[in-house]
């Protein structure tokens, strides 16, 4: 991704950046206490973390691999998971680690343990650390002090679960991962050559569900409104996954949401607001997504990577120039939904900047 050495949004939030080099931590690693004693509360010997440790422990134990010196890389390690700004402040649904912390609510039965390597770098963790330090409050933390590179990342990838298992309660999961791909385009920046990340990684798509809160956060119509509204949506044949794709980058780009919501009302079976016409000879695109799609077989068959490209280029379109024109932008009127050449470019993501500058303050 771009912009690597530029400092990210958590970096911001905590006041320092990364150093990714052990050797200068002022701290040792933490050690496991000899024995268990019996009326401790932890499943096994735990450590404590005060707000300072925690600053060290991110400052030069974080694994930063463009930063850290090349003496220290090999060819097992990978970079820390992102950091994800919703554990840490919370959402309208989650209290986060901050205020779970600030409340005297952390729960020091917490079976995983602050993963370091042998090396000294921090494999699991980082947002336990980073709430400390910003709560300035100490925690009792279980501690591993020789993880392995290899076997922690088997596990830390769900032992085998694809990426919607992964997502656990988050509703429409399947959906929600399906739609991750197709975002992740834009997220590195090849969204008009790319309609879909497929080797993408079960992590990055459960950071990007997790790190947006359109996916899950609750809204006047229950939990998962926003994949609720598309679903309803999709009813008209219209093809859910890139529909919902669309819709939540629309959303990270800062389109208003009651637009949002009228573009989606309007392909819902049973409509009747009325389609207006888009400049002087142009198509309302709600209309002309709906008529290509309610034409289609509703036979159940596996949709083609064609196929598919195709399904992601209408949308795109149609959604581009519905919110171009509620927001009075440049307007660009459209009779038909045209095919995307199979080689061509594809439409441009609303505000794919927006979209990024989103993802990177949302995952860090």
């Amino acid at each position: 991704m771009a912009h690597e050495d530029a400092p990210s949004a958590i970096e911001r939030l905590l006041g320092f950046e990364f150093v990714s080099d052990p050797r200068k931590a002022r701290f040792p690693l933490p050690e496991i206490p000899k024995g268990h004693p019996k009326d401790m509360p932890f499943p096994y010997p735990a450590q404590e973390i005060t707000p300072e440790m925690a600053e060290d422990i991110l400052k030069y134990r974080v694994i930063r691999l463009e930063r850290m010196p090349k003496r220290l890389k090999h060819d097992k390690m990978t970079s820390n998971r992102s950091f994800l700004m919703a554990a840490l402040k919370g959402s309208r649904t989650n209290k986060g680690l901050i205020r779970t912390i600030q409340d005297n609510e952390w729960n020091p039965r917490i079976a995983s343990p602050m993963v370091f390597t042998r090396e000294g770098f921090l494999l699991d963790g980082q947002h336990r650390g980073a709430a400390t330090f910003l709560a300035k409050k100490a925690i009792q933390v279980p501690v591993t002090v020789n993880g392995q590179w290899d076997t922690f990342s088997v596990t830390d990838t769900g032992r085998g679960r694809n990426a919607g298992q992964l997502l656990g309660d988050v509703p429409y999961a399947h959906y929600c991962a399906a739609a991750a791909k197709l975002i992740l385009p834009a997220v590195f920046e090849c969204e008009t050559t790319h309609w879909q990340v497929a080797d993408a990684t079960n992590q990055e798509i459960y950071d990007l569900v997790h790190g947006w809160p359109f996916f899950h956060e609750s809204g006047p119509k229950g939990q998962g409104g926003w994949m609720k509204e598309v679903v309803g949506a999709s009813a008209s044949r219209i093809p859910l996954t890139a529909l919902a794709a669309s819709t939540m980058m629309a959303l990270a780009a800062g389109a208003d949401p009651f637009h949002v919501q009228s573009f989606l009302d309007g392909l819902k079976p049973g409509y009747s607001g009325g389609f207006p016409d888009i400049g002087e000879k142009g198509k309302d695109p709600r209309f002309l997504l709906r008529r290509k799609y309610l034409r289609a077989s509703n036979n159940a068959k596996s949709v083609t990577d064609v196929e598919r490209r195709q399904q992601v280029g209408h949308v795109r379109r149609a959604m581009q120039i519905w919110l171009d024109y509620q927001g009075g932008f440049g307007l660009t009127e459209l009779k038909n939904l045209p095919s995307v050449p199979e080689n061509g470019r594809l439409p441009e993501v609303w505000r794919a900047d927006a979209v990024r500058e989103f993802h990177r303050e949302k995952v860090s």
